[in-house]
């Protein structure tokens, strides 16, 4: 789904945590799968959640640049870049 308006707000940079807030109100409890890939496309992860925020655990991610894609109903909602270091912002 192809929308101009921001309908989530995920973490950009990431130590051990990526944050995902839906801001579509009229979503917040639909249950929404999403994909973690790499800068070559592989797929790193792939799971789903059910609520307006998550919490996903990075710390098994290798430093570097990667691209979450939310799915609803099976097709892409949104798609975001992130990256992954090793030391925390200061």
């Amino acid at each position: 789904m192809t929308n101009n308006a921001i309908q989530v707000t995920v973490t950009e940079q990431v130590y051990d945590l990526f944050l995902v807030d839906i801001l579509n109100q009229t979503l917040l409890y639909e249950s929404f799968e999403y994909a973690i890939c790499s800068e070559d496309n592989k797929t790193i992860r792939k799971g789903q959640f059910r609520a307006p925020s998550v919490q996903l655990r990075t710390s098994d991610l290798c430093e570097g640049n990667y691209q979450f894609q939310l799915y609803l109903k099976g097709k892409e909602w949104q798609c975001a870049a992130f990256q992954k270091v090793s030391h925390p912002a200061a």
